[in-house]
């Protein structure tokens, strides 16, 4: 029970994910782009910009990491089906053999 319990959980977080996916997409290139605007004022110092370019990078491996995510959604669902359905059927194995 505390493996289908699990494999619930993360079913849960997936689909979480798959729900806000495009508004995390959409907040974080509104980011960048303000990021972008303020690499390009000339206040800054060279201290300053390092400091927005390094943010950025930080920024960018984030959307990469969410990309790269949305892209196995399926796969996931597929392995999480898989696993539930594994699981079910062991335990209903165990509930047969115990009446047996």
């Amino acid at each position: 029970m505390e493996a289908l319990a699990g494999v619930n959980a993360r079913r849960a977080v997936h689909n979480q994910f798959v729900a806000t996916y495009h508004k995390a997409v959409a907040q974080i290139l509104e980011q960048l782009d303000n990021m972008e605007e303020e690499t390009r004022n000339e206040h800054l110092g060279w201290e300053e910009k390092a400091e927005l370019t390094s943010r950025q990078d930080k920024v960018s491996e984030k959307l990469e990491a969410l990309h790269n995510q949305w892209e196995s959604r399926d796969k996931i669902h597929s392995t999480l089906t898989m696993e539930t359905e594994a699981i079910e059927a062991e335990l209903k194995q165990l509930v047969s053999e115990a009446f047996i």
